[in-house]
């Protein structure tokens, strides 16, 4: 508070009797946002009561009138006002969920996507390194070099061959 006093200080003018004690009993904790609301419903079952008691009656409710009214809430009328806000609060937890589900699921493909594009990343990474490279090109040279000399052998052999054929043809 601005003049550094604790907020019971506020109510101390007033008589702990003198103001109900719903809202003490609709929430749990000073945070308790089911219990907020559902004293929100209750002071908007309070406003109805209001409104039909002044057309019936063609005037506002006496004091004596708002306590009683107050009086013959019990703890199932409670209970009830907690499980409406409950309801209301799941269903606007599924609005939420519902309207952003497709961003919800963009994110997550997305997100594997992202984790699959750094895997390949990764795997082109560790196999084009320079020695693997080095290794890669020595063994592609080796392979072709043998293939040479197999080609010019076979070729040779084939030079060979023809020439002995001429030699011995020529010899009978």
């Amino acid at each position: 508070m601005a003049d550094g006093t604790g907020g019971s200080e506020i109510l101390s003018p007033l008589a702990e009797d003198s103001f109900n004690t719903i809202f003490q009993r609709l929430t749990v904790e000073p945070d308790d946002l089911v219990g907020l609301i559902a004293y929100g419903l209750y002071k908007q079952a309070k406003r109805d009561w209001v409104l039909r008691y002044k057309n019936k009656h063609r005037s506002y409710p006496e004091q004596s009138d708002m306590q009683a009214y107050h009086d013959h809430f019990s703890d199932d009328d409670l209970l009830r006002f907690r499980s409406q806000a409950e309801s209301m609060m799941l269903d606007f937890a599924e609005v939420i969920v519902e309207d952003r589900r497709l961003m919800i699921e963009d994110n997550a493909r997305n997100g594997e996507l992202k984790d699959i594009k750094t895997a390949i990343i990764s795997k082109i990474a560790d196999s084009t390194k320079f020695w693997d490279q080095v290794k890669a090109s020595v063994i592609a040279w080796v392979i072709s070099l043998a293939l040479t000399v197999l080609i010019i052998t076979v070729f040779n052999f084939t030079l060979i061959a023809d020439a002995l054929k001429k030699i011995v043809g020529a010899g009978s």
